[in-house]
């Protein structure tokens, strides 16, 4: 089946159990390249042409797995590299808040919760670094040329909740589910951190109403706590921890090289 995204959604190996009981989406901005000396960079990167170099970016090279190591994998990349232990202090915060843990997040702790929800970032090419002025009047013409990609992501995945990290996104989302044929989103929530927001989205398909998805107590007052919560892990997210890690406040991620390089 064709599909109008490029960039793979990353799916959890227990997706279709759902976290707390929905299938759930964790919707990112974008990936920026960093690797402005390539000899690609300027159809790839500048014009946007990603598409063409799927198989041939030089980073990859010495990979073996060329299958696995591909541009269109940059989102199964990025969550894998997390996984085995990257160091990503903005997913650690996320991580953290979501579980409603303050203890070190190990590997099981990780995968407890990313394992269950898919990921995915709406533009669908590379922009050339991190963006200052992420503003949704500036990029609301990208986000339209790449609501249809969204859409087939939704119709692929049918999650029942949609976690939104950066706000022109959700902007662009309230001011345009409509644009969406058959589908309709609804926002039925904020979780706030000391570096990141998330909005939460309810998804209903083929005309049916959004509706609530029971929990039972146990889960309702998790789900409480993780709203409710106060900031935490605050160590992980300072400014100079930020800066140093190549986060992008707006919630953007840049595409890992592979997945031994380290920091990302």
């Amino acid at each position: 089946m064709e599909h109008r995204y490029f960039f793979k959604p990353r799916v959890g190996k227990d997706y279709q159990d759902g976290f707390m009981g929905l299938r759930t989406l964790v919707l990112g901005a974008y990936h920026y390249c960093w690797y402005d000396k390539c000899r690609y960079f300027k159809e790839c990167v500048t014009e946007g042409r990603v598409a063409d170099y799927d198989t041939v970016c030089p980073e990859y090279e010495r990979m073996s797995d060329r299958d696995y190591y591909r541009l269109s994998n940059s989102n199964v990349i990025e969550i894998d590299s997390y996984l085995e232990g990257g160091h990503y202090p903005a997913y650690d915060s996320f991580t953290h808040r979501m579980l409603g843990k303050k203890s070190y997040l190990g590997p099981e702790s990780r995968a407890s919760f990313w394992e269950r929800v898919a990921f995915y970032n709406w533009i669908q090419h590379y922009l050339p670094g991190p963006v200052e002025d992420f503003s949704y009047e500036r990029w609301e013409p990208v986000f339209m040329q790449d609501l249809p990609a969204f859409e087939d992501a939704l119709r692929e995945l049918r999650p029942h909740a949609v976690l939104v990290w950066t706000e022109p996104l959700r902007q662009f989302l309230d001011r345009h589910c409509a644009s969406l044929e058959g589908i309709s989103l609804v926002r039925t929530g904020v979780i706030e951190m000391e570096t990141l927001e998330a909005w939460e989205y309810r998804v209903g398909y083929e005309g049916e109403p959004v509706r609530p998805v029971r929990r039972n107590k146990a889960q309702f007052r998790t789900f409480r706590a993780i709203v409710r919560m106060s900031p935490i892990s605050l160590k992980l997210c300072t400014e100079d921890s930020v800066s140093n890690s190549g986060y992008d406040p707006q919630g953007c991620l840049r595409p890992r090289a592979y997945r031994s390089r380290g920091a990302f």
